[in-house]
């Protein structure tokens, strides 16, 4: 910060110092937009703020076969939830999130709906029965202190970026998405997405 004052004292640092120190940098034209703006630049990179991204390969659920699969039939949903549930399946339906199925498969776990606080529905995966199945990697996630250590030692520019539904841009393979079928007054869908609930997605994301 620069504090400038009327009186008649001599500086310490004149403006070529102050150039060369970067203190200082002379503009010569002035923008009436900031260059940082938020509009311009979720203009500018409209490609990366739309849709849903998607992580390159598959990921495949490793399952335990000795443990007997469960079918789960749905929940009762209340009834003023009906309508918000048809609309945010079909919102996922159309991100590629999920998709509606006819055959038959041996997991079927049920959906859990919330209202959120801005009165948008939250849906989720309960898969506490195949998550007894599932064999996990036991990835080790790795600390704070070793995260600064490792990979921010000698940088001089961070940034924090948020993925958008995290979860949703790794994609299950075909017997790994069979396994996350799920109950709804719809009808039966399956995630097409890695879904919230995996006892190992956590740590598949962490690695990834």
């Amino acid at each position: 910060m620069l504090l400038i004052v009327d009186m008649s004292v001599k500086p310490i640092l004149g403006l070529q110092a102050c150039q060369r120190l970067n203190l200082v940098k002379r503009v010569f034209v002035v923008s009436s937009q900031p260059a940082n703006d938020h509009d311009s630049l979720m203009e500018e990179y409209i490609d990366c703020f739309e849709g849903l991204g998607c992580l390159p390969g598959e990921y495949k659920i490793q399952v335990d076969d000795n443990v007997p699969p469960v079918v789960h039939p749905c929940r009762k949903i209340p009834f003023k939830l009906r309508g918000k549930l048809t609309e945010e399946l079909t919102r996922m339906e159309k991100l590629g999130v999920i998709k509606k199925i006819d055959e038959p498969t041996s997991w079927v776990s049920s959906l859990v709906a919330v209202e959120k606080p801005n009165g948008k529905l939250r849906t989720c995966l309960d898969p506490r029965d195949l998550n007894k199945a599932i064999k996990r990697e036991h990835f080790k996630l790795p600390t704070r202190e070793e995260i600064i250590m490792a990979q921010f030692a000698g940088g001089k520019w961070f940034s924090k970026l948020d993925a958008s539904s995290g979860f949703w841009q790794m994609k299950p393979d075909e017997d790994s998405s069979k396994l996350c079928t799920f109950n709804t007054p719809e009808g039966r869908y399956r995630f097409l997405r890695l879904p919230y609930g995996i006892l190992s997605a956590a740590e598949e994301v962490t690695e990834s």
